[in-house]
């Protein structure tokens, strides 16, 4: 357990080079202890943290038929969110945005002043694609007079982080990430960073998704990667198991605090966990397909590792990315295998998809979150639906029941269509 006032881990800061290695790790002095002081997170599961963690430890899954939907899946696992009205007439992915948001905010504490000095990085990997398609309808119906005057605002990729600064009064930089299912997690990681390098006290860092609609589905369907177990919609996705054939889209979005350890402590405010390692790779291999050898994965896994200054034996816990396709689920196997030697048979690890189903561009922050409270909890998150393990994916993937063990250290990892690679390592902290 690390303790609040003398523990200081190395930094080395494990930037990726072409062709799936991760380059020269380049000595950054690490100015401040990063850590989490609030989080937020709205998912299929429940509309705040309090309501998701429950469910997803004892196994529920919000994955459900969409009736009436006119999908070309009709599966997906979209919150049951109806107060999103309140801020006003915007996307679901920004209303989505603004909820976690807020949650995170409170969470943390932080005041009317501080929020004017506080930073957004936030992401989302498609934008208002709900309403560039009724908009798209509008358009080819009635004509260019008819779009919406908010259009724009609403589709932009960066509109979920614009919103968050304006409606909250976030005064300091805003920055926003589109880089596919890592957008989450890259969007932490530069958080992290701007902290540790003292370029920033307070960051509400995060990403959100809202891409169930007709043409995301059909996209994605034709891309061979979504399950069609509409029969029994519950146990659709099943990450890491031989009858395996694709993930179910979710919608959420997941918002994190981060700031600087003096400015938490100076704020009196409560630490959640330390962001002690983290890494960005990027395999340069194939538009959406991932290195048969896991070889880019693993090396951003050693170089989190190293920046922790933490070696696998030490890790409690693994979110896995588990997105249930015949390709992920097998190369991240390799993968972790490759960076963790013998101790990826001995450390627990889980794909929380199936119950959140995959929010795509929000998976990292709301993964990275549930990282946290696993750590919070010292309770392992079950994988459920994984009933006949893929005999290449012999890790302990924590087969449908959740465990409870002590977990000082926990490593969550994202990988996105383009060699995306993100990964985290988040710590135990004395209070």
């Amino acid at each position: 357990m690390r303790n609040l006032r003398t523990h200081v881990p190395s930094c080395l800061c494990a930037l990726s080079a072409p062709c799936g290695e991760l380059g020269r790790t380049t000595n950054v002095e690490k100015k401040e202890r990063v850590v989490v002081t609030g989080i937020g997170a709205v998912t299929a599961l429940g509309n705040c943290v309090a309501e998701m963690w429950p469910r997803l430890a004892a196994g529920k899954t919000g994955v459900r038929r969409l009736n009436g939907d006119s999908l070309c899946i009709p599966l997906g696992a979209r919150p049951d969110y109806r107060d999103v009205a309140r801020f006003g007439e915007v996307d679901m992915c920004s209303g989505l945005a603004l909820a976690s948001a807020e949650e995170a905010l409170q969470d943390a504490g932080v005041s009317e002043n501080g929020l004017r000095q506080t930073d957004v990085v936030f992401g989302a990997s498609k934008g208002g694609v709900r309403s560039f398609e009724a908009a798209n309808r509008r358009f080819l119906e009635r004509g260019p007079a008819e779009l919406p005057e908010s259009f724009l605002n609403d589709f932009m990729t960066n509109s979920a982080c614009d919103r968050i600064a304006d409606h909250f009064g976030c005064g300091g930089v805003r920055l926003n990430f589109v880089s596919a299912c890592a957008t989450g997690i890259h969007s932490i990681i530069m958080a992290a960073r701007r902290v540790a390098m003292g370029k920033s006290k307070i960051v509400l860092a995060g990403s959100s998704e809202a891409s169930l609609t007709p043409l995301m589905t059909a996209a994605f369907d034709r891309m061979g990667v979504l399950s069609h177990g509409i029969d029994d919609p519950f146990a659709a996705m099943k990450p890491y198991d031989s009858h395996r054939d694709g993930f179910v889209i979710g919608e959420g979005s997941g918002a994190l605090v981060v700031e600087s350890l003096s400015s938490a402590l100076r704020r009196g405010a409560r630490v959640r966990a330390e962001i002690t390692g983290w890494a960005i790779g990027c395999e340069a291999y194939h538009v959406a397909s991932m290195d048969p050898s896991g070889g880019s994965i693993a090396s951003a896994i050693r170089g989190a590792l190293e920046k922790a200054g933490l070696t696998p034996g030490d890790l409690g816990y693994i979110n896995g990315h588990g997105t249930a396709t015949r390709q992920n689920d097998v190369i991240e196997t390799r993968a972790l295998k490759l960076a963790l030697g013998k101790s990826a048979r001995e450390i627990p690890i889980s794909s929380t998809k199936p119950m959140t189903g995959h929010l795509l561009g929000a998976a990292g922050s709301v993964e990275a979150i549930i990282a946290i409270l696993a750590i919070q909890n010292d309770f392992v998150p079950p994988t459920i639906n994984l009933t006949r393990a893929d005999k290449e994916c012999d890790l302990n993937y924590t087969p449908l029941v959740g465990l409870s063990r002590d977990i000082e250290n926990a490593l969550t990892l994202n990988y996105g269509f383009g060699g995306q690679i993100g990964v985290i390592v988040l710590s135990k902290i004395l209070r």
